[in-house]
């Protein structure tokens, strides 16, 4: 399949830029201002040491210490008050080990959990263990670490421990940390936990932990069951409604599971954590109630930039485009995600048929994760006045932008001069940008497709070359040398090689599809080549794939179908040139 000039990832911005609506306004909230969106929040604050704790003395009075062991201790205890506790915990560690006293063990184990120094607080909390069995705040800290360092086996046996003493315990953090290991654990735990939940039916942290392990084994319908059981047993157990929740999303089932999620919003009104990933989830069902619970964010965490950011984009989604120009103009001034702040209100400017406005926010992007849609807009709407403006302005980004960027911007320039009809001067930023950034997969690959429109095959091929030498499993570049090839030249068998490496790395690609059909028509493989062309035509009904499968069934006898497919090829595209020049080739015209 014929492409243009643009590279792979133009390409690929391309099909992004059809995911409109709430899917892609989720998409980006999550990326934006929601790192790791497929965690679970902080549901309910886990228990920590504090350190009017750590500034409890030890008392050693009725203990026998030496007198090097009373000095170590002392220094200890001052580090303690001056807060430097990395000395505190080498000596508690030190003297723990040399004394094997329960509280100097303890209280290492508390400084070692201050500093979240894992490893001395497994050691520490494994002798407090041994030195004081039952004792429920050692088996906590040593079950808490164990998870931490995978150890969830042993970390289950101490748990179960603190269950027989009548203890709350967290089993679903030994089940969520399973999903880190391989297979066999979650198998494991999973028995585990079957036979405890024998014992303690109407445990909910047994539930809700054996709820995530099934899941984990890909069986949702019985994790969603364990998790409605668990909330059935106690409604206002928080993790047990949000595992619940979780599942019914993961299901399909989103009315059920925006019911639950608003329950457990009710239950934690103040946790801006879980209500932010109810709105994120919200934005691809129901929009007006995400703005709702953005609005309530923001009014409990007004400083808080990207719920003021995902509160705009809300807004503009929802078409309040005041408000939403309110709200990107205070990140602005804030200093806050203002790239974002002056591409939106570009964009919304754009909407609002005031192209002035649009193109001040659009040059006024920096670098960022917007910059080059930027560049591109506000280039093309100077283009749409006078192209030679829009190509001194991009031009003039070069010696103020950072380098990572340099090769789109020749390439910018280069698609404004084609645009402008001069290839030459298109070819010549291409080769500074090369010069620049010699590796640049996007420069080579426009500037080898735009060497094929001007039938330059040779160094169209050299380019091609070159990126795979570079890249050997870049599909786009196999799948335009084997087209090219295919299409161009009788190297057949090269270019069906080609095609095929680059199907084998997407096999459903309807421009890869096309281009195999292709080259099997062009070996004489009809029925191969009628396959791989009604395939990419029912991916894609695509002008170029149309004219090709027309073709085919034309030259063997179908013409009333390949009548057909050449008309609903030119139903997107009713100028086309590919199937013009079909039909001319075959002396074939439409009725």
């Amino acid at each position: 399949m014929k492409a243009g000039t643009s590279s792979p990832q133009a390409t690929q911005q391309k099909t992004l830029g059809l995911l409109k609506g709430r899917n892609a306004l989720a998409g980006l909230i999550c990326a934006i201002a929601f790192t790791g969106c497929a965690n679970a929040p902080e549901l309910v604050e886990t228990p920590t040491i504090t350190e009017p704790v750590l500034l409890t003395p030890v008392k050693v009075a009725d203990r026998a210490f030496t007198t090097d062991q009373l000095y170590s201790l002392l220094v200890a205890e001052m580090a303690i008050e001056r807060r430097r506790y990395d000395i505190a915990l080498d000596n508690y560690v030190q003297q723990a080990n040399a004394t094997r006293d329960p509280e100097v063990t303890a209280r290492a184990a508390r400084v070692a959990r201050v500093l979240k120094a894992h490893e001395p607080a497994l050691e520490m909390s494994q002798i407090w263990v041994e030195l004081e069995p039952y004792n429920s705040e050692a088996l906590l800290i040593l079950t808490d670490e164990l998870i931490e360092a995978g150890q969830l086996e042993q970390a289950f046996a101490h748990a179960r421990k603190l269950l027989n003493q009548g203890e709350q315990v967290a089993f679903e953090a030994i089940a969520a940390r399973a999903a880190d290991g391989p297979p066999e654990t979650t198998r494991n735990l999973t028995s585990l936990f079957e036979e405890m939940l024998a014992q303690h039916p109407q445990n909910p942290q047994l539930l809700v932990g054996y709820s995530l392990l099934l899941e984990q084994a890909k069986r949702p319908e019985d994790a969603l069951a364990a998790a409605t059981q668990a909330t059935q047993i106690d409604p206002e157990n928080i993790r047990a409604v949000y595992q619940e929740s979780r599942m019914l999303q993961l299901m399909g089932k989103h009315s059920q599971a925006i019911e639950k999620m608003g329950k457990l919003i009710a239950l934690t009104p103040h946790n801006t954590s879980l209500r932010t990933r109810y709105a994120h989830y919200l934005v691809s069902h129901d929009l007006e109630l995400a703005r709702q619970q953005y609005q309530i964010l923001f009014s409990q965490r007004p400083q808080d930039a990207d719920i003021l950011l995902s509160l705009a984009l809300v807004e503009m989604e929802s078409e309040l485009y005041e408000s939403a120009i309110s709200h990107f103009q205070q990140l602005i001034d804030r200093k806050q995600h203002d790239a974002t702040a002056h591409y939106q209100l570009g964009k919304i400017h754009e909407l609002r048929n005031r192209p002035d406005l649009a193109l001040q926010h659009y040059k006024a992007v920096t670098p960022s994760q917007e910059f080059l849609s930027a560049v591109y807009k506000a280039s093309e709407m100077m283009a749409q006045q006078d192209i030679y403006n829009a190509l001194q302005y991009v031009k003039g980004l070069h010696s103020s932008t950072p380098k990572q960027y340099r090769d789109s911007l020749y390439l910018r320039e280069a698609n404004l001069l084609l645009d402008a009809g001069n290839p030459d001067g298109a070819l010549a930023a291409m080769a500074k940008g090369l010069d620049i950034a010699p590796d640049s997969v996007n420069l080579l690959y426009s500037r080898a497709m735009l060497y094929t429109q001007l039938d330059d095959l040779a160094l169209a091929e050299a380019d091609f070359t070159q990126i795979l030498e570079l890249r050997p499993d870049n599909a786009a570049a196999l799948n335009a040398l084997g087209y090219t090839l295919a299409d161009r030249t009788d190297r057949l068998d090269e270019a069906y090689n080609y095609i095929s490496r680059a199907l084998s790395l997407n096999p459903d690609d309807p421009a890869i599809l096309d281009s195999m059909g292709w080259v099997e028509y062009r070996l004489g493989n009809i029925p191969a080549a009628l396959k791989r062309l009604r395939q990419a035509m029912s991916i894609l009904p695509d002008h170029e794939i149309a004219a090709h499968l027309g073709e085919v069934l034309w030259v063997t006898g179908n013409k009333n179908e390949a009548i057909e497919t050449w008309k609903k090829g030119l139903e997107n595209n009713p100028t086309s040139s590919v199937i013009e020049s079909t039909l001319e080739r075959l002396n074939a015209t439409l009725p």
